[in-house]
């Protein structure tokens, strides 16, 4: 070939030039092959683009699967710097009176945010409290927070942890002192709400914006749903045991309700339950019902913690409790369930287990 052909191509991406050639060409088919490969390419560069530039991390997850969202405030919008201060206390042990507890450390992310694995929350100083810390997802779809609905909106929520003697051991007046006299959380707070002047209910809705983003919806049982997954014939058969047997209490997709349920435990005369914020009798020994989602990190079971694999609760509900406090018929008599079904549906509900949502950098 005697002819030469020279040309600059320039890539484009999010609007930058970031690649920029100068080819020179001399065969005719080779020329229009690298054509097409430089469009190609930057049809792909384009796509991508257009990916990057509609995605915000900062929106609330709002699975098409789910049911409508229980938390509503106009008022508190989320954003970046909202979310990365709440996400700041969150982590940080300066909520607590002694700065050794903070409210990770009894809602680990690794463990679905649920204690390190304890059947009892430590807190300050060591001291025992007297429930199992409960998994902390999906919060915006909860009206009610703590195994005994002590707490009836999440703006309020970290409260109960912050002043709680056996937990944090603090009082708000002495976390706002703290926090105004921090520098750095002056800066924070300015970005997020405005002022540098720290006040309780713009460190309350910072973290809510944090816990509300908590979502956990990326299980193989939400890949079915969305139609990118298939459940193995055990699973199925499983999915019908739960259907069966635990759906009026562990209620899809969220398996859980706003009700409180007994879970057979009632020995303990100190734990009321429910009971304790409405008197009421028929509500003792009445919790909370726990979702069935990451069961997998989130042992052990049960809002004392007395049970601490599947195999074992299980088998607690297979038992008849006749001695049961206003409990449903299917407690008093319990499951009767074959070694088959069992399997299944222990099969089941590790489909409910999301590993993407554990590995997750964006909730560290």
């Amino acid at each position: 070939m005697s002819f030469l052909i020279s040309a600059t191509l320039s890539l484009h991406f999010a609007g930058i030039a970031v690649v920029n050639y100068h080819v020179s060409i001399r065969d005719p088919l080779m020329k229009n092959s690298i054509i097409v490969f430089f469009l190609l390419l930057l049809f792909a560069c384009k796509k991508e683009a257009e990916q990057v530039q509609t995605t915000n991390p900062y929106q609330l997850n709002k699975p098409v699967h789910f049911p409508a969202i229980a938390y509503n405030n106009p008022e508190n919008e989320i954003t970046q710097q909202k979310y990365i201060l709440g996400k700041r206390l969150f982590f940080d042990p300066i909520l607590s009176i002694d700065s050794s507890i903070s409210c990770a450390s009894c809602h680990a992310p690794e463990h679905a945010f649920a204690d390190h694995n304890l059947a009892l929350s430590k807190g300050i100083n060591g001291k025992v409290g007297t429930r199992h810390s409960p998994a902390l997802f999906n919060l915006a779809w909860m009206r009610s927070f703590n195994w005994d609905g002590g707490v009836n909106h999440l703006e309020v929520f970290p409260i109960a942890p912050i002043t709680n003697e056996l937990e944090m051991g603090e009082d708000l007046k002495n976390v706002l002192r703290k926090l105004n006299q921090s520098q750095s959380y002056q800066v924070g707070f300015k970005a997020a709400f405005g002022s540098d002047k720290i006040e309780d209910k713009q460190m309350m809705l910072a973290l809510t914006q944090y816990m509300l983003m908590i979502v956990s919806d990326d299980a193989k049982y939400d890949q079915v749903k969305r139609g990118t997954a298939a459940f193995t014939a055990q699973e199925q058969e499983g999915y019908l045991v739960y259907q069966n047997h635990c759906s009026s209490c562990h209620v899809e997709p969220l398996f859980t309700s706003p009700e409180y349920k007994s879970n057979g435990f009632n020995k303990d005369a100190k734990e009321l339950g429910r009971m304790r914020i409405t008197q009421l009798e028929k509500d003792r020994n009445l919790f909370k019902v726990p979702s069935l989602r990451n069961l997998k990190f989130t042992y052990p079971y049960m809002h004392n913690g007395k049970l601490w694999n599947l195999d074992a609760v299980i088998a607690h509900y297979q038992l008849p409790k006749p001695d049961a406090l206003n409990a449903e018929p299917s407690i008093v008599n319990g499951m009767k369930l074959t070694e088959t079904e069992v399997n299944a549906l222990k099969a089941f509900l590790n489909t409910l287990n999301d590993n993407t949502f554990i590995a997750n950098p964006f909730y560290r």
